[in-house]
């Protein structure tokens, strides 16, 4: 399906409504396969204690383990190798996404991301749940998403829940997962970004017990810079929305004053609840949201030009 500025303007205007059906399909998936991997690193946990048990006081058996050590060594560096994204906590990863920075193919990442955590902790390296549940959730959504054929921007709002989802299973904490979606990934608030309370069902329905930015800057510099994608330019329209601040650039000045970045289109406005459409003459005031069109190869640009017009005063 074509995936133009008609159709991403009109799916828009129904995406809140359209996002809570997914959403839940997106959490339901996404809490499944964390809870798969609390209990393979559970299960890998229980068995490196037992073969620790069993080589204790034994050097060809001590021997022998440090054998399959090298082994798993190898494997997980195959893996990285494989797919480098999965390096890391995961966090900064799924930030990337977001932004329009990194570009994750799900079926590599899924499958590596969980195998390789499960070698790391049974080889008995340290090894935290969050990071690898949030970009093994939020993975989860982009896959639901391809698969569906849905658009860049839906599919940004997919990665959010299933981030959402991979957090409140991990944690049995719910908020935390709307919380963290709010201002780790989005940084601002918007009612589409509500429908990550399909952490909650998530965590709920799953039954999960208790179990997180500057690495981004890394992993960016390790790909030269470029967001990695094989899509080509334009190929899909990608809309994104921020918040003016209190003391920003924007606040106080019309629209007509601005140097807004290239290769945006700045097509609506939201202030108290009301959408309008941004006119030369319109005056920006903190709180307002702002909705921004560009092509999915200028995302990361736009975002970043973005978010100093709106969240800094020089």
């Amino acid at each position: 399906m074509k995936k133009d500025t008609s159709y991403t303007l009109k799916r828009v205007q129904r995406l809140p409504v359209i996002l809570i059906g997914e959403g839940l399909l997106v959490g339901a998936v996404a809490g499944l396969i964390v809870l798969l991997y609390r209990v393979a690193l559970t299960y890998a946990g229980q068995w490196l204690n037992g073969i620790l048990h069993f080589v204790q006081g034994h050097p060809a058996r001590i021997a022998a383990w440090f054998l399959v050590l090298v082994f798993l060594a190898v494997i997980v560096g195959k893996l990285v190798k494989w797919e480098p994204i999965i390096s890391g906590s995961g966090i900064p990863q799924v930030e990337g996404e977001i932004m329009g920075k990194l570009s994750q193919n799900w079926k590599r990442v899924l499958p590596a991301k969980f195998a390789g955590g499960f070698l790391c902790l049974l080889g008995g390296l340290s090894l935290g749940r969050e990071g690898p549940s949030i970009q093994l959730g939020a993975m989860s959504g982009q896959g639901i998403s391809r698969l569906l054929d849905r658009g860049k921007t839906e599919e940004r709002y997919l990665v959010t829940c299933g981030a959402s989802a991979g957090l409140a299973a991990a944690f049995h904490a719910p908020l935390a997962g709307m919380m963290f979606a709010f201002e780790e990934i989005h940084k601002g608030f918007s009612v589409s970004l509500m429908v990550s309370v399909t952490a909650y069902i998530t965590a709920t329905l799953m039954g999960s017990s208790p179990i997180y930015e500057s690495l981004l800057e890394k992993i960016l510099a390790g790909k030269g810079g470029h967001n990695g994608g094989t899509s080509p330019a334009g190929a899909q329209k990608v809309l994104s929305e921020f918040v003016i601040m209190g003391g920003s650039v924007l606040e106080g000045r019309t629209v007509m004053e601005i140097t807004w970045p290239k290769n945006c289109l700045l097509v609506a406005l939201k202030r108290d609840g009301r959408e309008m459409i941004p006119r030369g003459k319109t005056r920006l005031q903190a709180g307002d949201t702002l909705t921004v069109m560009t092509d999915e190869r200028d995302a990361g640009y736009i975002h970043d030009k973005m978010e100093n017009l709106c969240y800094t005063s020089f």
